[in-house]
């Protein structure tokens, strides 16, 4: 009996708590990344501390979710506010390892997909809170996504993953060069295209144009939708210099279509356009 079918013989509702639970623990994790990245501090040292006050939290006030209800929202030092966006996060992750689980079960399928929905994610709020996207993260991504190409029955083969992620980099690339060339300015960044890398990787280029012309569809309609109800507003109503509806980060989007193609490609396979 191999390890996988080992797994199969526990209570399927006990693997989905155990695994929403770890999706939890990365959730803190990815916590750590958004705030740490985008700072230029290391995400492995000094372990978490208090933004305010400086003192490192110790591991048994550092439990995911709980930790912030049992300290009432603030800092056990200083009694400085902890911002809602720390549980929010790690339960975010949380449902999304909880979504994975029930689309593939106890498979190899999803570990990778709990993992590209994993990086996805901290980039994608790395990209909306600061603007940048962490490529060293996205490198990461791209590296463990090529590497667990080689687990066995996946829905993509080690080829197909290493293709994915170069014909996926490729493109935005050349599509950045020919916009740069028409319009003198920059269409899709380098960051974009690492995160092109990163879908190309966990699954194949077909994912990346769908996850590209469907973020695009939706970050549309997002915006129509914010520009109609923020438009008038005085610059000065915002934090950043520029209102922050007329920046509008686009990985984001790119997450959100690479999330309907799983749906997709798990349950509804006839409906993808290829």
């Amino acid at each position: 009996m191999n390890f996988l079918e080992a797994l199969k013989s526990y209570p399927s509702f006990l693997l989905a708590v155990y695994w929403s639970f770890f999706g939890a623990c990365l959730g803190s994790f990815a916590n750590v990344c958004i705030y740490r990245i985008p700072r230029k501090i290391s995400i492995i040292r000094p372990r978490s501390f208090c933004p305010r006050c400086g003192h490192k939290i110790p591991f048994y006030l550092n439990i995911p979710v709980l930790s912030y209800f049992f300290l009432r929202g603030k800092c056990r030092f200083c009694g400085a506010k902890i911002s809602i966006r720390y549980p929010l996060v790690e339960t975010a992750v949380a449902l999304l390892f909880l979504a994975v689980y029930l689309m593939f079960g106890t498979s190899c399928d999803t570990l990778r997909f709990s993992f590209a929905f994993f990086f996805l994610f901290t980039v994608s709020a790395t990209d909306f809170d600061r603007f940048q996207v962490p490529v060293r993260l996205t490198a990461a991504g791209v590296l463990t996504g090529i590497l667990t190409s080689f687990l066995p029955n996946l829905f993509t083969s080690p080829l197909e993953s290493f293709l994915g992620t170069v014909i996926a980099i490729g493109s935005v690339v050349l599509f950045n060069d020919i916009f740069t060339a028409i319009f003198s300015r920059e269409g899709l960044g380098d960051g974009d295209a690492s995160v092109a890398g990163l879908i190309g990787a966990y699954a194949g280029w077909k994912a990346f144009f769908f996850s590209l012309f469907f973020g695009a569809v939706f970050g549309i309609i997002f915006s129509v939708v914010l520009f109609s109800v923020v438009k008038g507003k005085h610059d000065s109503d915002w934090r950043d210099p520029q209102p922050r509806w007329k920046k509008m980060p686009f990985v984001p989007f790119m997450f959100i279509g690479f999330a309907v193609w799983t749906f997709l490609a798990r349950f509804m396979p006839g409906y993808l356009p290829f």
